[in-house]
């Protein structure tokens, strides 16, 4: 199991984002997913470039929270 604590908080950005979007982040990871208070918060994809590691799953205030998967999508 990773630890993905703190993974998408885009404090950075001026706009509140709620709901659904998705977010590219400077060091190349990208996070697909519901948002609340500008962080990740609900069901969400997480790419992580460097390990070329996929997660899906729930989130919770910015964190990994609840159930999901980690996986590399190149192992199929």
């Amino acid at each position: 199991k990773t630890n993905v604590e703190e993974i998408v908080s885009v404090s950075n950005i001026q706009t509140t984002i709620e709901g659904g979007s998705s977010v590219s982040l400077p060091n190349g990871d990208t996070y697909k997913g519901q948002f609340h208070t500008k962080k990740s918060h609900g069901y969400g994809e997480y790419y992580f470039k460097a390990h070329n590691l996929i997660y899906k799953g729930e989130f919770r205030d910015g964190k990994q929270h609840g159930q999901g998967i980690l996986y590399n999508p190149s192992s199929g």
